[in-house]
């Protein structure tokens, strides 16, 4: 049974990638038709979001699992 940390972890890993692969791919081959200008823009947000919400995801697991060791040593 996991943590809910690991999957707001594994959801932030996975937005990140998704948005900046979309984006890499867009740049990559100029697909600036209408359809891609309108998914562009959420793609990136999306990465960029993911990204964001990386640091914060990892640093809240690592406090989380550190808390429950200390609790399971106690007792």
């Amino acid at each position: 049974m996991h943590s809910w940390h690991w999957y707001v972890r594994r959801i932030a890993l996975f937005t990140a990638g998704i948005g900046s692969m979309l984006g890499a791919v867009v740049i990559q081959f100029q697909w600036f038709d209408a359809a891609t200008l309108a998914a562009a823009p959420v793609a990136l947000l999306a990465g960029l979001l993911g990204l964001l919400l990386l640091p914060v995801v990892v640093l809240g697991g690592l406090r989380a699992e550190r808390r429950m060791r200390r609790a399971t040593q106690q007792h």
